[in-house]
């Protein structure tokens, strides 16, 4: 079994270039936000952690963002998003 997905992997000279995965599976799931939710709450979890890990090497934070350990209103990346 396999995760759909469907992302934007390289924009060029106004182009494009997308990949498309298809799942396939035997059985039905019922809880499927739960399972593509998962799936992108793991890829957040990642950018967090890449983030906190930053901020605590650097001590670029204070107060309430030291806490959290990433600045208010910071943008998180798309889950899709195709990155080498």
């Amino acid at each position: 079994m396999a995760r759909n997905l469907l992302c934007v992997a390289m924009r060029q000279g106004g182009v494009e270039y997308a990949l498309l995965g298809l799942e396939n599976q035997d059985y039905i799931h019922y809880a499927p936000p739960l399972k593509v939710g998962g799936y992108d709450m793991y890829t957040y979890n990642q950018q967090y952690r890449k983030r906190k890990a930053h901020y605590g090497r650097t001590g670029e934070l204070s107060g309430d963002e030291r806490m959290s350990g990433v600045r208010k209103g910071e943008p998180w990346g798309d889950p899709c998003a195709w990155r080498s």
